[in-house]
């Protein structure tokens, strides 16, 4: 899975990064939102297509969601902007890229807030390995349901 990890903190960033490789994932990262938006915003964005549409070959299916991050890793409190600010703008904009907002707070109200924006999930500090394997099987999942629309395939059939 390609992932853009993105943390004004270098280590948080290495260590992420170096976790996710370890998984198997290709990372991308950025030291603040606008980096990360800035990166995002030059892939296609992701949806399910509809029954009307002219189905895709599986090879351009596939070819479309390796053009984007399968998942984006935000931390909350960064300078330029947060990671709220980010989700909101991708939100904003029609985005449908799989957000996980990353806090050092641990307070239900933190967390709401970034749902609240429109992280699809939120961790906190410090993220451990089994968080993140879980976030990239609920982001293979998505890919894979995206991918089986496009192609207008019924998974298991």
């Amino acid at each position: 899975l390609k992932v853009l990890v993105v943390d004004d903190d270098p280590l948080t960033r290495t260590l992420m990064s170096r976790m996710l490789a370890r998984m198997g994932c290709l990372t991308a990262c950025a030291e603040n939102g606008l980096l990360a938006l800035e990166q995002i915003m030059a892939t296609p964005s992701p949806r399910i297509r509809t029954e009307n549409e002219a189905p895709l070959t599986l090879e351009d299916a596939w070819a479309e969601e390796d053009a984007r991050f399968s998942i984006v890793f935000l931390d909350n409190q960064m300078p330029i902007m947060s990671g709220l600010g980010t989700t909101r703008h991708l939100r904003e904009a029609g985005r449908a890229d799989f957000v996980i907002g990353v806090t050092g707070n641990a307070l239900i109200s933190d967390q709401k807030e970034y749902l609240d924006a429109g992280a699809d999930h939120v961790l906190t500090k410090p993220v451990k390995e089994g968080s993140l394997k879980s976030m990239l099987e609920a982001a293979q999942a998505r890919r894979l349901q995206r991918i089986y629309a496009a192609a207008h395939i019924t998974p298991n059939s």
